[in-house]
């Protein structure tokens, strides 16, 4: 219900077609922002009441020369009660400025000027909670998905070590461990 709910509290809502590149995605919602930072957040994802004022701080401080921030990622793995956690920090929050837009089909990194913007952001200790892997049912829909936007990026990057290192990432997590280590 995402996008009632964000219609009810005011937000300014647009849709579009999903085209299987991420990228392209995020890149149109950019073209719709308006503010000054634009945090990249996904409908499995929370950020709560605390990091959203830790968030309000950061930004108001910020020195002019950053460009973006990484925050720490937390997906419940398994299951919502299994209590066990991954984390991983990527840079979600970064200013609205021109030459900065997203950059590859699948788990798509933020650039300025083809120069990823990731090792060049500081960590923050703000998180936001990613529920997604939780539902092993949706997983599966998830890493299918995933399969099919990374065999295209790969097939028409066939030089491209970034593309072809998804493709095995993928072949991984759905289990199909000799295509893996074809690629790797």
């Amino acid at each position: 219900e995402t996008i009632e709910i964000a219609r009810r509290v005011g937000a300014r809502v647009f849709e579009a077609p999903w085209e299987g590149d991420f990228s392209k995605a995020r890149n149109r919602a950019l073209e719709q922002a308006t503010g000054d930072w634009i945090l990249s957040i996904d409908a499995d994802e929370r950020l709560d009441y605390v990091n959203g004022g830790r968030l309000l701080r950061l930004i108001g401080e910020a020195p002019e020369e950053i460009d973006a921030y990484q925050l720490r990622i937390v997906s419940a793995a398994d299951s919502a009660n299994s209590g066990v956690e991954l984390v991983h920090f990527y840079p979600r929050l970064f200013r609205r400025r021109p030459g900065i837009r997203f950059h590859g089909a699948l788990h798509e990194q933020i650039h300025r000027d083809d120069v990823p913007l990731g090792p060049l952001a500081p960590k923050t200790p703000l998180s936001i909670y990613h529920l997604g892997y939780a539902d092993p049912e949706k997983n599966q829909i998830r890493l299918q998905r995933n399969h099919d936007i990374a065999m295209g990026e790969a097939s028409s990057l066939q030089d491209n070590p970034s593309a072809r290192l998804k493709l095995a990432d993928t072949y991984v997590m759905i289990g199909r461990l000799d295509q893996a280590e074809a690629i790797y």
